[in-house]
């Protein structure tokens, strides 16, 4: 069980840190950007909004990629 567990957190890791840092910077970017007041935080979330529809996409292709080659390497 623990090797297991030890294969998902070595694939894992790399693409958890990877969303946690994208979170966590957006999330601080809408912070700074709402000591700009109530009009400019409703544009950055229209515009964080469709950034967030072209981006989703070819990131969550890249992350399957990744993994799938992870998974080609660990079987070779």
């Amino acid at each position: 069980a623990w090797s297991v567990m030890k294969s998902f957190l070595r694939e894992g890791f790399p693409v958890a840190c990877t969303t946690i840092s994208d979170t966590l910077f957006w999330m601080i970017v809408s912070f700074f950007v709402g000591w700009l007041g109530s009009h400019a935080l409703a544009q950055h979330t229209l515009a964080f909004q469709v950034f967030q529809m072209s981006y989703v996409i070819p990131y969550a292709v890249s992350v399957a990629a990744s993994v799938r080659a992870a998974c080609q390497q660990g079987s070779a």
